[in-house]
């Protein structure tokens, strides 16, 4: 298996776990629920920015740099995407 078939595995994987986690923290989002998502896409956000750059395969820092690009805004859509398909409540309160 590849380098980048290895990191396409992974970014994939970090974004079925982001998106079920939504679905986990949107009934408790108002008990930690959802501070507990918004770290969890915050962790996956930066792994994600860093894959490309973990054992780098000869690739050029310029393509290193669009994968990054490319797998941080993946990561970014699954959690907007996440928060919103699971209906996470972001405003429990008002006062």
């Amino acid at each position: 298996m590849s380098q980048n078939a290895v990191r396409l595995t992974l970014a994939s994987a970090i974004g079925v776990i982001v998106f079920a986690a939504a679905f986990f923290a949107a009934p408790r989002s108002c008990d930690g629920g959802l501070t507990f998502y918004f770290w969890l896409g915050v962790a996956s956000l930066v792994f994600l920015s860093a894959l490309p750059f973990i054992k780098p395969a000869g690739n050029a820092v310029g393509m290193r740099l669009g994968w990054s690009l490319g797998f941080t805004t993946f990561g970014a859509a699954v959690w907007i995407a996440g928060l919103v398909l699971a209906n996470v409540r972001i405003m429990c309160r008002l006062f």
